[in-house]
């Protein structure tokens, strides 16, 4: 069942196929910025952090940062979160944290000539090469200080979100999980270091 993820105002089509060639500059930055704006008020960004982040793997290509990957069928999600500098005053790192969503699409990427052959060896670039980028998000976290990168949000609605919602649910129990697993890491600690069960 497909779910309509972002519905369509007077302002904003449901997806980019119906918008119009002919719209002019501002109306496609008008559309654009109220794509962006409705995923946000529906946390979408969030979401998909969530789920690469929980439900991702670690991947470290050459030249490049290691980042988290998250695949579903035509849909990738890329990843990262490191330092830029660090702020005396908060006694923190100022980090930024970003993804980008690609949906694979042979018409605007042909496939390459010898299909089984990973694009450059990782698979991040063969992502990159071969997909469209539907959405990117950025933040700058210091602490509990969360600010976007204006300038480089996009979202583009589609049928691509469906997947990535559908495992949202992992994503949660994941996170439970692994909160659980550290409370029981510490509690094992704790026993261990309290020489529980012998006589001293």
């Amino acid at each position: 069942m497909t779910t309509l993820l972002l519905a369509p105002t007077e302002s904003r089509p449901a997806s980019p196929a119906l918008t119009p060639e002919t719209s002019s500059l501002a109306e496609l930055n008008r559309i654009k910025q109220s794509w962006i704006q409705a995923a946000r008020d529906l946390g979408y960004p969030e979401n998909i952090w969530q789920i690469v982040y929980w439900l991702g793997s670690k991947v470290r290509t050459s030249g490049l940062r290691e980042c988290q990957v998250w695949q579903s069928g035509e849909v990738a999600i890329i990843a990262n979160e490191y330092p830029l500098r660090f702020i005396p005053e908060l006694n923190t790192d100022l980090m930024r944290r970003s993804f980008g969503v690609w949906l694979a699409d042979g018409k605007t990427h042909p496939a390459r000539a010898n299909p089984g052959e990973i694009c450059r060896g990782n698979i991040v670039d063969d992502i990159l090469f071969s997909s469209n980028l539907v959405a990117r998000w950025a933040w700058l976290v210091a602490g509990t200080q969360i600010e976007e990168v204006e300038q480089e949000l996009l979202f583009l609605p589609g049928r691509w979100l469906n997947p990535v919602l559908a495992e949202l649910g992992h994503a949660r129990q994941a996170a439970q999980q692994s909160g659980l697993d550290a409370t029981e890491a510490k509690r094992l600690k704790l026993l261990a270091e309290m020489l529980v069960g012998l006589e001293v």
